[in-house]
């Protein structure tokens, strides 16, 4: 039996599509990134806004009208057990559990039915797949814990994931070490939330010894980088001194995702994020403080439930003052079942629309000065898949991405180049190979 994997959403649901891949790829099942090929699709869900859900479940009932078996996993089946049911009775297999065993189990029971191959099945559009050629993209993806320890109102993730579980350290570091082992060169480490991996476990340490862990593996040697994921301010807070001293290690990403949400406190009251605005600043100072240069990422929700303009006007200011060097930006999106979704005060779609757009324009124009602050420079670029036409894309050591060219005597995707930083183009540097 051939099958199909697909992920949608961050990057832990990759993670796991990557994760379940393997097993079923070590069980003897044939596994491909090409749907037109294979007559079960497996998909790892999202459910972190609805537009990506509705993207999701159209596909899924896409391809189960070619006449191919849907199978569900990830967070959609965990969080919506109605949604699941509703998809169930439409014949699409729901997994019933949230580990790799659990869907390969699920592929088990489709029985003898299913064809070895996809032929005399009509064409299906083709989806990103959930296993890179280390010869084409290099990310290899580690998931480091399951859950979280926040409350947050408007997330349905937690609903998904429940308690924090942390993987222990020596299993991150062995799985680090076989994706390297095959040739990937960019271990980014993933959670809900990184700062608090290890809180669950009995002196296993922190996240600082984690990321230190995974940066000092020698086997195979390799010129290799590590890049943390989300880190929520409050457990940044907790792991602070150790973690900004792991960021100036050689193969570790001066890079931190810390995600702000609103620049108004009483917002971030409602959204139950458990800091301040204030807070969130002296965090981000912090880090650029004990990392130079450091690129700091953050994501703002406009228009959650009474949100006025004031608030608003905040968040804007906010942006304004910590000048991040990307900022995505979203409009609330109201999930099933969670205490958001119930709260008065629901923000006009037209208004809330209007407040994305100003903070997306805004968004642009700090990236852009970030990258042009750099032109002229130097940076070792780690080349991290191939471009568009005959380019390549890279990362230098503070996470920004670098278009070069490419060519014969261009490097290998996996290899460091040494670049001069010639221009800026939007979200992405441009490079000239030395």
């Amino acid at each position: 039996m051939r099958v199909a994997f697909e992920a949608y959403g961050c990057t832990l649901s990759y993670g796991e599509s990557r994760r379940s891949r393997r097993l079923a790829e070590a069980a003897g099942i044939a596994a491909t990134d090409d749907a037109s090929c294979a007559p079960v699709v497996v998909m790892h869900t999202c459910t972190v806004i609805g537009r990506t859900e509705h993207h999701m479940l159209r596909r899924a009932r896409e391809v189960a009208a070619t006449g191919r078996r849907v199978v569900l996993a990830g967070c959609l089946p965990r969080a919506q057990a109605d949604r699941a049911a509703e998809l169930a009775r439409e014949g699409i297999v729901v997994v019933d559990g949230e580990t790799p065993e659990d869907v390969v189990a699920a592929l088990g029971t489709l029985g003898e039915g299913v064809m070895a191959d996809a032929a005399g099945l009509p064409p299906l559009a083709a989806h990103p797949g959930s296993l890179p050629d280390p010869a084409r993209r290099t990310d290899a993806i580690v998931p480091i814990a399951s859950g979280c320890l926040g409350a947050c109102s408007y997330c349905l993730t937690r609903s998904a994931w429940g308690a924090l579980r942390s993987a222990p350290l020596q299993a991150v570091v062995g799985e680090a070490r076989g994706w390297l082992a095959e040739g990937f060169r960019e271990v980014q480490l993933t959670a809900q939330d990184t700062g608090v991996w290890g809180r669950d476990l009995d002196g296993a340490g922190r996240l600082p010894e984690l990321v230190r862990a995974v940066a000092s593996i020698d086997s195979p040697p390799a010129d290799y980088r590590v890049r943390i994921g989300m880190l929520n301010p409050d457990s940044l807070v907790d792991v602070m001194g150790g973690l900004s001293e792991a960021m100036l290690l050689p193969r570790v990403y001066r890079f931190a995702h810390v995600p702000v949400q609103s620049g108004s406190d009483r917002v971030l009251g409602l959204m139950r994020r458990g800091y301040s605005a204030q807070g969130y600043e002296r965090a981000v100072t912090g880090l650029r403080d004990a990392v130079p240069g450091i690129t700091i990422h953050t994501d703002v929700i406009c228009g959650f439930p009474t949100e006025s303009e004031e608030d608003f006007e905040r968040t804007l200011d906010l942006m304004r003052h910590v000048r991040p060097d990307v900022t995505n930006v979203k409009a609330f999106s109201a999930r099933p079942g969670t205490e958001a979704a119930s709260m008065a005060g629901r923000v006009h779609g037209r208004v809330a629309k209007d407040r994305t757009r100003r903070a997306t324009a805004l968004a642009g124009e700090l990236t852009r000065a970030s990258l042009r602050a750099l032109v002229g420079g130097e940076a070792d670029v780690l080349v991290t898949e191939l471009g568009k036409g005959c380019t390549l894309m890279g990362r230098d050591i503070r996470y920004r991405p670098v278009v070069m060219p490419g060519g014969a005597a261009a490097p290998r995707v996996g290899e460091v180049a040494r670049v001069r930083l010639a221009g800026a183009r939007g979200v992405y540097l441009l490079g000239e190979l030395i």
